[in-house]
């Protein structure tokens, strides 16, 4: 008798969803090891998170204007600062935020601006796409979830292509793709995505996903939008056609 035990599209064996759980334990490693993130649920305030987001965060400025760097003056060498108490900027050589902007574009969608939008983001890719991975894959799970991201950093530039400030550090778009993805092939909790809807807002009204000021910033916010119609988009070829069984012919006399 033949078993389809461990076949990733009936969710049988011991690693259901690895694909998944490696994502999420990526998306941790980068914000407390890569970015030094702390344990506060507003954006951190360090003077060494904030640098390392002005490197590898998306700037749509430096994306459209190949060549330019823009740098924080808090990231700059700045003089010696009185101890009184306060953080001050750098009085060290401070960061050189020389990372090529191209890379930026695929860096930001791993990191995130506190610890709110982190834990977000890997609730609800674990929520979304574990299940998701165990109907079309892991392989298919990551492309989607790279693809979406993606997405979501290119509407941005398009979007602000001028805009010259750090504006979009954060997950959202690519866990909106497989968000997307799930609510066609699995027809996912829609309360589950409304609250993915109402974290995004809160995130917004908190400012915690990256704090941008200016025309266009708030345009970060919305282009997760982006990446859930990806994940719709990429999820329509996979729908299964629905099979019904052949109408039986009356037995002949």
């Amino acid at each position: 008798m033949s078993s389809e035990r461990g076949h990733p599209r009936n969710g049988g064996g011991r690693l259901r969803a690895p694909a998944t759980l490696v994502l999420a334990a990526v998306l941790l490693l980068v914000y407390f090891g890569f970015q030094g993130g702390g344990l506060t649920l507003g954006a951190s305030k360090g003077i060494d998170f904030r640098c390392n987001a002005a490197e590898y965060g998306l700037i749509p400025y430096e994306v459209t204007h190949p060549g330019t760097q823009l740098t924080d003056p808090y990231c700059q060498p700045q003089a010696a600062a009185p101890d009184d108490g306060h953080e001050h900027g750098r009085s060290d050589p401070g960061l050189v935020a020389d990372a090529p902007a191209w890379l930026t574009v695929a860096t930001s969608t791993f990191m995130h601006g506190g610890l709110l939008p982190l834990g977000a983001s890997v609730l609800f890719l674990v929520l979304f796409g574990a299940a998701l991975e165990r109907r079309i894959g892991a392989g298919r799970l990551l492309g989607i979830f790279l693809l979406a991201g993606l997405a979501t950093s290119t509407a941005l530039v398009a979007f602000v292509p001028n805009l010259p400030i750090v504006t979009l550090i954060g997950a959202a778009g690519a866990i909106g793709g497989v968000i997307g993805a799930n609510v066609v092939l699995l027809r996912g909790s829609l309360a589950l995505v409304g609250a993915w809807v109402a974290v995004q807002v809160a995130v917004f009204n908190l400012d915690a996903a990256q704090p941008v000021a200016g025309a266009g910033g708030d345009v970060a916010y919305l282009v997760p939008a982006v990446g859930l119609l990806i994940g719709v988009l990429a999820a329509i070829p996979n729908i299964a056609p629905e099979v019904r069984p052949c109408p039986t012919s009356a037995p002949l006399s």
